[in-house]
C-alpha cells in the first residue's frame, strides 16, 4: 500500500535498528563497535548487506536503483499493489465505519515471498508486515544516482493522512463502481468499469437530462433575423419599410433615394441569409426595456441603429483648413475645423433611442466656435500671438 504523492516513492525496510540511515553510515555506532567493524570488515559487510531492503513498485526501477546503490541495499520490486479489496460484494462496509476486507491476489504472493525471504521474516495473510519490522519512506522525483542517494539521506515515516486519502479513494471506486459498472456493461458492452471520474461525468449527463425533461416551452419572439450569417444584403421589402420609417421619423431628405444595396465582393461568398437586422424596424429599443437583459438590449440597440443608418443619406460636412505662419513661410502652423451641414445618417446617433451613442455635446459646441472663428478669416489677415499652450497631438 502506497501513500501516493505523484512522485517516485519507495519503502526502506530496516531489519536491524543498529544505526540510522544518514550520510555518515556509522555515526551512531559506538566506538567499540567501530573497532569490531574494522576487525571484522568482511563479516559486517555481510550484515550490512542484509540490513537494508528497499522496495519500489517497478521491476525496471528496481534494477536501475540496485545498480546505483550496490550491495549495501537489496532493491526489490513489488509489481504495484501487493493487496487489494476482496473482489466480492461487501468488501467495503459503510455501516461498520467503512471497514475494508483485503486480500492478496494470487499473482502477488510470489512477489511477497521474495520480500519475505529478503526480510528473513514473515508476512500476514493480508499482506501486512509484522510489528517488529522498522519501515520508513524515501521520496525522489527522478531516477538518477544523485537523486536516489540524496533521498536516502532523509527518510521519513509513512504519512498516515496520505494513506487514509488513498483508502478513501479506493472505497469510493469500489462503492461507485459496483453500483454503476453493471449498468455500463448492459448499455456499453465495451466499457470495462466505472470509477470516480466516469461517475462524475455520468452525473453531469443525468443532471442535464433531468433539466431537459423538466423544461417548459415558452413562446418567444425571433427580434432579429438569422444571426449566423455573413450576408450584407437586405430584402427589398425590408428596405422599403426602413426607408418609410426614416422619412416618418427624420424627414424625407434623410432616407436614401433608391435604397442602398450591399453585397460582398468576395468570390464564392455564401450569402444564403440576409444581413442581421431587426425583424420589425418599428420595434424600438425603448420598447424592449425590461424585456431584454442589459447586454442583450445594448446589442439590439446597435443592430437597430446600424440598420437604420445603412438606408440613410450620407452626412454633408463643411471643412476649413487654416495655415498660420511667418511671411517668409519659415514657420507654418496648420489647423482645421469642420461643421456638419446636413447630418444624414449621423442623425440616428442623435436619436433618443440611441442616446448612449451620442457624441459629447460640449465638444460639439467647442468645435462650432472654432469653425466660426476660422470662417471669419480672410487670406492675408495679420495674426498676433496671444498665448502658447504646449500639448501633444
Amino acid at each position: 500500500m502506497w501513500d501516493y504523492l505523484g512522485q517516485y516513492v519507495c519503502i526502506v525496510i530496516v531489519c536491524d535498528n543498529l544505526f540510522n540511515l544518514d550520510s555518515s553510515l556509522f555515526n551512531d555506532i559506538s566506538n567499540e563497535m567501530k573497532s569490531d567493524i574494522n576487525m571484522c570488515g568482511a563479516l559486517m559487510k555481510s550484515l550490512i548487506t542484509e540490513a537494508f531492503v528497499l522496495v519500489v513498485e517497478s521491476v525496471t526501477k528496481a534494477r536501475v536503483i540496485q545498480g546505483y546503490l550496490g550491495d549495501m541495499f537489496e532493491v526489490l520490486p513489488s509489481y504495484g499493489h501487493v493487496r487489494d479489496l476482496a473482489a466480492r460484494s461487501g468488501s467495503v462496509r459503510p455501516d461498520d465505519d467503512f471497514s475494508m476486507v483485503w486480500e492478496v491476489p494470487s499473482a502477488a504472493w510470489t512477489h511477497l515471498k521474495s520480500i519475505k525471504v529478503a526480510l528473513s521474516g514473515d508476512v500476514t495473510a493480508t499482506g501486512c508486515l509484522h510489528d517488529d519490522i522498522n519501515v520508513t519512506r524515501v521520496v525522489f522525483n527522478e531516477i538518477t544516482e544523485s537523486s536516489i542517494k540524496a533521498s536516502l539521506q532523509s527518510p521519513r515515516e509513512i504519512d498516515a493522512n496520505l494513506v487514509h486519502a488513498y483508502l478513501a479513494r479506493r472505497a469510493l471506486d469500489y462503492l461507485i463502481g459496483f453500483n454503476i459498472s453493471p449498468l455500463l456493461w448492459r448499455k456499453l458492452p465495451s466499457c470495462q468499469s466505472a470509477g470516480r471520474v466516469q461517475s462524475d461525468a455520468l452525473s453531469l449527463i443525468c443532471d442535464r437530462e433531468m433539466e431537459i425533461d423538466g423544461f417548459k416551452p415558452q413562446e418567444a419572439t425571433g427580434l432579429i433575423t438569422y444571426i449566423r450569417t455573413d450576408g450584407l444584403h437586405i430584402s427589398d421589402k425590408a428596405t422599403k419599410d426602413i426607408q418609410s420609417y426614416i422619412s416618418e421619423r427624420y424627414g424625407q431628405n434623410f432616407a436614401s433615394k433608391n435604397g442602398h444595396n450591399y453585397f460582398k465582393k468576395v468570390k464564392n461568398a455564401q450569402e444564403a441569409h440576409e444581413a442581421i437586422r431587426p425583424t420589425d424596424i418599428r420595434r424600438l429599443p425603448s420598447k424592449l426595456v425590461g424585456v431584454l437583459y442589459e447586454d442583450a438590449l445594448k446589442l439590439y440597440k446597435l443592430i437597430w441603429s446600424r440598420t437604420m443608418a445603412c438606408q440613410m443619406e450620407p452626412a454633408t460636412i463643411e471643412q476649413i483648413q487654416v495655415d498660420i505662419g511667418k511671411p517668409d513661410q519659415s514657420i507654418i502652423f496648420r489647423s482645421s475645423s469642420s461643421k456638419v451641414q446636413f447630418p444624414g445618417y449621423q442623425a440616428i446617433y442623435e436619436d433618443v433611442e440611441t442616446n448612449s451613442m451620442r457624441d459629447n455635446e460640449n465638444g460639439r459646441d467647442d468645435r462650432s466656435e472654432v469653425f466660426e472663428a476660422f470662417r471669419n478669416l480672410t487670406v492675408g489677415d495679420p495674426m498676433y500671438l496671444g498665448k502658447v499652450k504646449l500639448e501633444q497631438h
